[in-house]
């Protein structure tokens, strides 16, 4: 659920760069507990354009994006830590 316009602005923004080159999921959910990933994308595409800079190289594998409107502090740090390793159970999972 996004609950401020920066949240809306920045997942919709993200969405809209990168859904060209690949699948993105907006608030995708964690199981673990009720989480929700801000972004979630998966590249279709072998190479993301090098306009994108920084973004592009992140995005040239599947990733998770948390955009933050202040300096992040350590209890969001560990949040985001957390969704990461949640995802990478679920598809240690799905891999079985």
């Amino acid at each position: 659920m996004t609950r401020f316009i920066w949240d809306k602005f920045s997942k919709d923004f993200l969405e809209t760069l990168l859904s060209p080159y690949g699948t993105v999921v907006v608030s995708k959910e964690v199981t673990s507990e009720i989480k929700e990933i801000d972004v979630y994308f998966s590249p279709n595409i072998s190479e993301i354009p090098s306009q994108l800079g920084l973004l592009g190289r992140l995005c040239q594998n599947p990733c998770l994006l948390e955009p933050y409107r202040n300096p992040i502090t350590l209890d969001s740090l560990n949040d985001c830590l957390s969704k990461r390793f949640a995802i990478r159970e679920i598809f240690q999972r799905e891999a079985k």
